[in-house]
């Protein structure tokens, strides 16, 4: 990336260059507020101030200026040396030069000038509003979700009707892009939300800290007066002033006592809020299952609070691994037995993601060719292989290759060895009859047949019970085709051992 500042007297507009593609930044001034365009919006910006912006071209081509006694230094200048980053690749011609993608920069072409550093906060801001529409690493926002409106509209009336729900899906299948989208669209009809990520806690204290980071942007002021003292032995501090809970080092030793009241009172917050302006509030605990690793009788401790909270909370509890969850709310002998709706989420129809992917080449000027056909029946629905391959795709296109079969292929070998080392720790991890398992069905064969049992010479109760685990673990699914890999990239890697 290059950044070109352009200054005035009295605002200052900076075109960053990303895969040679310009962006401005117009800070705010006569020109108006912060913002970021495209290059087709650079003369747009230039048109609505009242005096001509100077643009260095990063090539060191003589600048655009109108013959205006009143512009200020009108020296070429450079990206700063700590923004540059990789080189230029060669291109094939301008079009397949271009990129809209995160994360990479193009090194300016001469380093002998001088001028303004942007500041560290427009960076921020202009990296994290540009992004790219192939999302692969964290939640995605509600506009880039393929297909889910009819998860949504359940989440909805479930919400509407307050019916708990449990959403089950394996890792990386998009719950949590989902459930963003359900607070989202109930935050525009003047619902309150929150999001507790529960992953990997493993006592009191944790959970206690994750409730209080969460819970304390819904009322601050209430968390303040009432929790302070508790959540400092905790070692959260509270903030005099917006949703500030701030997690600091866990203390040395551990204070079940204050974690465990503070659980208490926080799981009341949605009820104070309801007897006090009678607002709704939906509750998200992500990966809910790992509740039962910090204490195994904490899913009681939840209801007891949540099953007087009627209509002033929804709750949802999420989890990625389907025999804790089952554990959770199948077992009669557990508090939640029957206290929520399940909800799975699939894999994402072909059709759908083919047809969404292709606008979005197009959105990038970018011609996919057969290679994205071949790629979406590879990811087979996977959400997050899905764009992990199709952003792959996209630098091979700004590289100058073809959509070709040969382009695919070379994507694939991109993925694995992106994947590899995830693979293979899992791998190790597995026993054997695990192994065989797995290795069989890549080769399609059936886990429990009577000619895998007989070639590894183990028996078909012993790789039964093997599939389960996987199944219980979220590496296996089982569905109308039978036993399948999540993971289309294991799968293709186990293929190739």
């Amino acid at each position: 990336m290059s950044v070109v500042p352009t200054r005035r007297r009295d605002s200052q507009t900076f075109t960053l260059r990303s895969f040679g593609r310009p962006v401005a930044f117009a800070s705010a001034g006569r020109c108006g507020v912060a913002r970021r365009s495209s290059s087709k919006s650079v003369a747009r910006i230039k048109a609505s101030c009242p005096k001509p912006v100077v643009r260095h071209d990063v090539n060191g081509t003589d600048p655009t200026v109108a013959d205006r006694p009143d512009l200020v230094d009108d020296r070429r200048s450079e990206v700063p040396r700590t923004l540059a980053a990789a080189p230029v690749r060669a291109r094939r011609d301008q079009r397949a030069a271009r990129s809209r993608t995160l994360g990479r920069y193009s090194a300016p072409a001469r380093d002998d000038f001088s001028g303004p550093v942007l500041p560290d906060i427009a960076v921020r801001y202009f990296l994290t509003m540009q992004g790219t529409p192939f999302r692969f690493e964290g939640p995605v926002p509600p506009e880039l979700l393929i297909d889910r409106e009819n998860e949504l509209s359940t989440l909805a009336k479930r919400a509407g009707d307050r019916v708990g729900v449990r959403l089950i899906a394996p890792r990386r299948f998009g719950k949590t892009s989902l459930l963003i989208a359900h607070a989202a669209q109930l935050q525009t009809v003047g619902w309150r939300t929150v999001h507790v990520d529960l992953s990997r806690v493993t006592d009191m204290t944790d959970v206690a800290r994750r409730l209080a980071e969460a819970y304390g942007a819904l009322d601050d002021r209430w968390v303040r007066s009432h929790l302070a003292g508790l959540l400092a032995r905790l070692g959260l501090s509270v903030g005099t002033a917006g949703a500030s809970v701030t997690l600091g080092p866990r203390p040395a030793m551990p204070d079940p006592e204050a974690a465990e009241t503070v659980i208490y009172r926080l799981l009341d917050l949605p009820q104070v809020i309801w007897e006090r302006e009678q607002t709704p509030t939906l509750v998200v605990f992500d990966e809910f299952q790992d509740l039962l690793v910090a204490r195994p009788d904490l899913d009681g401790l939840l209801r007891s609070r949540i099953q007087y909270h009627g209509d002033a909370a929804a709750y949802v509890y999420a989890g990625s691994e389907p025999s804790m969850m089952r554990e959770l709310f199948d077992s009669r002998e557990r508090p939640l037995f029957g206290q929520a709706d399940p909800l799975t989420i699939g894999r994402l129809p072909i059709e759908a993601v083919l047809t969404e992917l292709e606008s979005r080449f197009r959105g990038e000027e970018l011609d996919p060719g057969g290679a994205l056909a071949e790629l979406v029946v590879v990811a087979d629905g996977h959400p997050q292989r899905v764009m992990l391959l199709s952003y792959l795709l996209a630098e091979q296109l700004e590289e100058g290759r073809d959509g070709t079969p040969e382009t695919a292929g070379r994507v694939v070998d991109l993925a694995l060895e992106r994947t590899q080392a995830a693979h293979q720790a899992l791998w190790s991890q597995l026993s054997r009859s695990e192994k065989v398992v797995l290795a069989g069905i890549a080769d399609g064969v059936a886990p429990a047949s009577r000619a895998l049992a007989r070639e590894h010479h183990l028996s078909r109760q012993t790789l039964y019970e093997a599939a389960e685990r996987l199944v219980d673990q979220g590496h296996l699914t089982r569905d109308e085709a039978g036993v399948r890999v999540v993971d289309p990239l294991l799968l293709e890697w186990l293929r190739r051992r």
